[in-house]
């Protein structure tokens, strides 16, 4: 028999542009949403910035928004629970713990790929002869890529557990 979640947290509808109340959001399906939306961005300004151009820059912004995510939902959490009383349940850890699963399994798969890639002479040579950055800012690519297949496997979850 499926475990059933107790649910206490305080959750508010988004008026829609027609005036009329849409359905209430859970903060975490909301924060999962809009952090997919910004890696979605970041990703596209790490491959042009720092893998095409090689921009020292960029790769270090980069860099640090992926160390300080983790801070970004704890930041947001605690916005929430001033602004709103947000409490977050065993039911968002299991969520939460879905995108995990899904993060590490596609961080997997992106190293291994860029593995084979370096141990193909055509590809290693098409890596490591442009831009000094163009190895780093894939890997960046790559943890971004995997940042955002957690995010929204986060989202579908709350998306499937709220039908």
């Amino acid at each position: 028999m499926p475990r059933r979640f107790h649910c206490r947290r305080i959750v508010h509808a988004f008026p829609t542009p027609s005036g009329a109340r849409g359905p209430a959001v859970a903060f975490g399906e909301r924060f999962a949403r809009r952090m997919a939306a910004a890696l979605a961005g970041l990703g596209v300004f790490a491959a042009v910035a720092v893998v095409a151009q090689g921009r020292w820059p960029a790769f270090a912004a980069v860099a640090c928004c992926l160390a300080l995510s983790p801070w970004f939902r704890g930041r947001a959490l605690r916005d929430e629970r001033r602004r709103r009383g947000a409490l977050e349940d065993e039911r968002d850890v299991a969520l939460r713990a879905h995108g995990e699963r899904a993060f590490r399994a596609a961080a997997s798969a992106a190293v291994a790929v860029l593995a084979v890639a370096l141990a193909i002479p055509p590809l290693r040579e098409a890596l490591l002869s442009g831009p000094p950055l163009r190895l780093p800012g894939l890997l960046l690519c790559a943890l971004v890529a995997a940042d955002l297949a957690g995010h929204l496997a986060v989202a579908s979850a709350y998306r499937r557990a709220r039908r």
